[in-house]
């Protein structure tokens, strides 16, 4: 097998960004079989391979056995624009009314922290009415829990931890 095959085979997946597992999948070879096609070290892999390893990374089969034919769209040179052409203008409107729903989202997520935040003093408060008011100086996990509760550290996390196994 020649080296140029290898070398093609290689630049149209990673022009393509194709991850070698994903190729070797479609074309039903191993992702091994696929590295040592593009290393060069393996022979020319069956016509049905060929297809779909083209198929797959969108070059035709002649390109990818020859060079000859239709290169990968990353490789080619683009042509200057035809006379007349002129690129798409932005949509302004699509733009302002896209700000607008992205303000209102912004808008809505405060709303909800400042929710959360009145939910936590309520929690707070009641925990004070049940188990007493803290010491003064003292943060939320420094509190003592009341009976049966468990206590909440400052960071508001919980973490479970093993119990050692008694012999």
């Amino acid at each position: 097998m020649d080296n140029l095959f290898a070398g093609r085979l290689r630049t149209a997946r990673m022009s393509a960004k194709i991850k070698a597992k994903d190729l070797a999948g479609f074309a039903g070879i191993s992702a091994g079989y696929l590295s040592q096609l593009e290393g060069g070290s393996r022979v020319m892999p069956a016509a049905e391979v060929v297809g779909k390893i083209a198929q797959f990374l969108g070059v035709s089969v002649e390109w990818l056995l020859s060079g000859n034919g239709a290169a990968p769209p990353q490789a080619r040179v683009m042509e200057p624009p035809r006379e007349g052409y002129s690129p798409p203008q932005p949509d302004h409107a699509k733009i302002a009314a896209l700000e607008k729903q992205l303000a209102e989202v912004k808008a809505a997520h405060a709303v909800t922290l400042a929710e959360r935040d009145r939910l936590l003093k309520v929690v707070e408060d009641l925990a004070t009415s049940i188990a007493g008011p803290r010491p003064a100086g003292q943060g939320r996990s420094d509190a003592a829990a009341p009976a049966g509760v468990a206590a909440v550290p400052a960071s508001g996390v919980l973490y479970k931890t093993r119990r050692s196994k008694s012999a």
